[in-house]
């Protein structure tokens, strides 16, 4: 049977982005209390719950994850300030850009947060309870952190080109009803991010209604409700809205074309000699235009995931050292895995 669904593997990814998937290691900062940002404090002893050994070189940690060397000039904001060294990665595109940058340390990071107070952006006060600086210039919205363990900086940026995205309300979308609203699309037309300033918990809580009332449907994953997160035939909506409940962010994703499988274990779109899952329940394998495949298994736990994950090693498989237990990468003859572990014993295994 043919469903819709978001390019590639965005409806997971996307509620998660601040928290694990795109931000993996990098939030785990101990911080004393009153510091702000160019004056940050991390201490603490630090503790894996799994013995790994450092990946040779940052390429072989992160070309997993299919990434980009270098510095894009061309999607930030004119004059954005360059990292100061490091080993430099990316992904995005005008709507969104995720930077990381390796070999680096404490004290570059605090001089960047200078420069990026400097240069335009105003900082919260502290950090968010995933650890992370959160600043705005204009329409930009910057996203921070660092991880003295991994000597790692992870920072994502929104609306990073303004004047190459604006966009009209879309038309698959009810007008809200108040606050003030910049809509921008990327450049393949199948994502809208619209941000909506001066509003209020209450605005957002009618205008859901009004997506109830117009056809959209409450999504939910495993029975489970998911909050602030709807859809309808070619369309999916999340809508977040920040902790002081003055802004809203309303993600749009105009769905593409894949093919949802029997939920069994997909033995033939998967490589030769992939090793089946051992436990849990399958509630969903889908198959990507691209021919990957994406299979979500319930009722399972952390151990069996540690044992899947030396079944795929025995197969050839080579895993990432540093990831964390609940996002593990791998690679064998130019292919990818991906285990994603949720707090749910609920696990994603993606291959491609």
């Amino acid at each position: 049977m043919k469903v819709l669904r978001r390019n590639k593997w965005l409806p997971v990814l996307i509620s998660i982005i601040f928290t694990m998937v795109l931000f993996a290691g990098c939030g785990n900062n101990n911080k004393d209390e009153g510091d702000g940002p160019g004056n940050i404090s991390i201490g603490g002893d630090s503790t894996e719950s799994r013995e790994t050994e450092p990946a040779t070189s940052a390429q072989d940690h992160y070309e997993t994850y299919d990434m980009n060397s270098g510095w894009p000039s061309e999607l930030l904001p004119p004059g954005f300030p360059e990292y100061p060294g490091g080993d430099q990665y990316y992904d995005g595109d005008e709507i969104a850009v995720l930077l990381y940058i390796l070999e680096t340390d404490n004290n570059t990071f605090n001089d960047y947060m200078a420069a990026l107070k400097s240069f335009g952006f105003e900082f919260d006060a502290g950090v968010d309870e995933s650890g992370f600086y959160n600043a705005k210039m204009g329409l930009t919205k910057l996203s921070i952190s660092f991880n003295e363990e991994w000597g790692t900086t992870g920072m994502i940026l929104f609306n990073t080109r303004p004047e190459k995205t604006s966009a009209e309300w879309p038309s698959a979308l009810p007008d809200y009803p108040d606050g003030d609203k910049y809509v921008s699309v990327n450049s393949k037309g199948d994502l809208y991010t619209i941000s909506i300033s001066n509003t209020s918990k209450a605005s957002m809580e009618k205008y859901i209604d009004t997506l109830k009332k117009s056809g959209w449907a409450q999504k939910e994953i495993l029975g489970v409700e998911r909050t602030g997160e709807f859809g309808k035939t070619g369309y999916d909506v999340s809508l977040r809205l920040n902790e002081d409940g003055t802004t809203l962010t309303i993600f749009l994703f105009v769905l593409t074309e894949y093919e949802s499988l029997p939920a069994v274990w997909p033995t033939a779109h998967l490589p030769s000699g992939f090793p089946e899952y051992p436990d849990g329940t399958i509630v969903e394998a889908i198959l990507g235009g691209d021919g990957s495949v994406a299979i979500t298994v319930s009722e399972t736990d952390m151990e069996t995931v540690d044992a899947y994950q030396a079944a795929l090693e025995n197969a050839g498989w080579i895993f990432s050292e540093k990831d964390e237990d609940w996002n593990r990468n791998g690679k064998k003859d130019g292919m990818w895995v991906s285990l994603l572990f949720s707090t749910t014993n609920t696990l994603m295994i993606m291959v491609g």
